[in-house]
């Protein structure tokens, strides 16, 4: 992603778009105070295990949903990538929805959640290849159950869209909501502002990391009181949060790897067919961009979606993307066994 740490940048770059295809959405709604978690995870009907699998940084930890009687599923497995510098932890209300007639996969990128990772800033076609190295160790791809589909966010929309090229016997069709596609200088602009370390030096970051992004204080010397636009529970900001700190001093590679890749290039090359969601967040014109430059794209405009669309939309984002999903035949061979 661009990640948590640009919920309130704005590119200030706006050409105009020619779409290929706009799909109708719904009208903006206001967002209110904070919603109770929805305990999606409880349904029986859809069973949820962890495991790992060897990459070139190490292992790959993953957290697999699928329907409780998986045999005769005719589709296709999702695998649905994280946003910067979170996991797929950022996934864990929606992935059990998706995940109620297929296989949904939610890796941790490396060196982010659970997962081992480079000790050097790697570049995004490193970190897809890692990507393809869990999945082929997994048993997906041509040698083996065939390709998956992916579902990216942020950053997660660039590793897929790397994945998508190098390996297209792995991917078969992308949906890629929050595309930070910039033209070159913009991303440059964007790699020096947010591709740095963060200030880990700084006794007061972390806890005015936690007044903001937990606590929802706005910053002021004399506030006490939380922001109104709190619209997590605090358990849920909690854990985020958490997760935001486990790649510490290289927390900032997955951006840094974003702003430097030749994103343009890599989108024009897409060969599969690609679903654009356009939110109500920072990159919803970048995405109405990236889906001019791909040659067989659908962009649908839902102002009622933001970028909490994750935790409070789970099953209203899931009957938006399913019918994309569902719409060519399932590769052949069936997905490898679960424990």
């Amino acid at each position: 992603s661009t990640g948590s740490d640009l919920m309130t940048a704005h590119a200030s770059w706006k050409p105009s778009l020619t779409r290929r295809s706009v799909l109708a959405g719904a009208a903006a709604v206001a967002v209110g105070a904070a919603v109770p978690r929805v305990p999606w995870a409880s349904d029986s009907s859809v069973r949820t295990w962890r495991h790992y699998a060897d990459c070139r940084f190490g292992q790959m930890h993953f957290r697999t949903s699928a329907p409780a009687v998986e045999s005769g599923s005719n589709k296709t497995p999702l695998v649905c990538l994280h946003e910067s510098p979170l996991s797929g932890l950022e996934y864990v209300e929606f992935q059990p929805v998706i995940a109620a007639d297929r296989r949904v996969l939610c890796p941790d990128m490396p060196g982010y959640g659970a997962s081992d990772g480079p000790f050097n800033q790697p570049e995004i076609d490193e970190y897809a290849g890692a990507l393809a190295d869990a999945l082929t160790a997994l048993g997906y791809g041509a040698d083996g159950a065939g390709a998956v589909d992916i579902l990216g966010f942020h950053t997660g929309t660039v590793v897929a869209c790397s994945l998508a090229i190098q390996r297209p016997d792995l991917v078969r069709r992308l949906v890629m909501p929050g595309t930070p596609y910039f033209p070159p200088p913009v991303r440059e602009q964007h790699r020096r502002r947010y591709g740095q370390p963060r200030p880990f030096h700084d006794p007061d970051y972390v806890g005015s990391t936690y007044r903001k992004l937990v606590l929802k204080l706005d910053g002021s010397a004399d506030s006490t009181e939380p922001q109104r636009d709190s619209v997590l529970e605090l358990h849920r900001r909690y854990q985020l949060f958490v997760t935001r700190l486990r790649p510490g001093t290289r927390s900032h590679f997955g951006f840094e790897a974003v702003f430097r890749y030749d994103f343009e290039r890599a989108l024009t090359a897409l060969a599969q067919p690609v679903l654009l969601p356009v939110l109500n967040e920072w990159l919803d014109e970048p995405t109405r961009q990236a889906a001019s430059l791909i040659p067989d794209s659908e962009l649908v405009e839902r102002p009622d979606f933001t970028k909490y669309v994750w935790d409070l939309e789970p099953a209203r984002m899931a009957d938006l993307i399913r019918p994309f999903l569902d719409r060519s035949p399932r590769r052949a061979g069936p997905v490898p066994a679960a424990p």
